[in-house]
This record gives C-alpha cells, sequence and structure tokens, in this order.
C-alpha cells in the first residue's frame, strides 16, 4: 500500500479515533468526580448501614453509571463500525480487517 493511499485511509477514521480520545479525555474527569464524592460520603456516614434505593440516588453512582453507559457504547461502536467500514467501503479483505480491533 503506497503512502498516499495509506495516508487517505487515516483520514477516513479520523472521527473514529477522536471519539475514542473524548471517551478517554471524560473519563478521568468523571472517575475524579467519583472518588471526591465518594470520600466525602464515607467521612459523613461511618458506621452506618444504608438501603440500597439511597446508595443508588446518590450523584456518584449516577455519573460511574453514565461514565460506564457512555464508554461502552463508543466501544461498541469503534468495535464494530470500523472493521465494516474498512470492508465495505476501502474493500480491504475480512482477513485485513480482522486483526484492526485485536
Amino acid at each position: 500500500m503506497s503512502n498516499a493511499t495509506y495516508y487517505g485511509t487515516h483520514r477516513r477514521y479520523r472521527s473514529i479515533f477522536n471519539a475514542f480520545g473524548a471517551n478517554h479525555a471524560t473519563y478521568w474527569p468523571c472517575q475524579r468526580i467519583v472518588s471526591l464524592s465518594v470520600a466525602e460520603l464515607a467521612n459523613e456516614h461511618e458506621g452506618d448501614v444504608r438501603p440500597l434505593f439511597v446508595l443508588l440516588r446518590q450523584p456518584a453512582f449516577v455519573v460511574a453509571v453514565a461514565c460506564g453507559v457512555v464508554s461502552y457504547l463508543v466501544m461498541s461502536l469503534i468495535m464494530t463500525a470500523t472493521p465494516l467500514s474498512m470492508h465495505v467501503i476501502d474493500g480491504f479483505t475480512l482477513e485485513q480487517t480482522a486483526g484492526v480491533v485485536r
């Protein structure tokens, strides 16, 4: 494959790589929010046993679940759409596209 073809193909997938980068960029602030909230809650409720419903309504839990859902959706998009578009649009063989996600 020539360099021109390689770089042209690379540009087509730039949006997928940007989405992957945005996913990683949002992970760390979410993780920081959750860890700070958990530390504050641990100090407030030492020794108390709370019902599950109270835990599920906490903002830290909601942020953690939202980050997990977004991360899983972006991962699914990247791992499904990239090999399919490489095979259908760019004409790579199935053997070549199989190694992309690995």
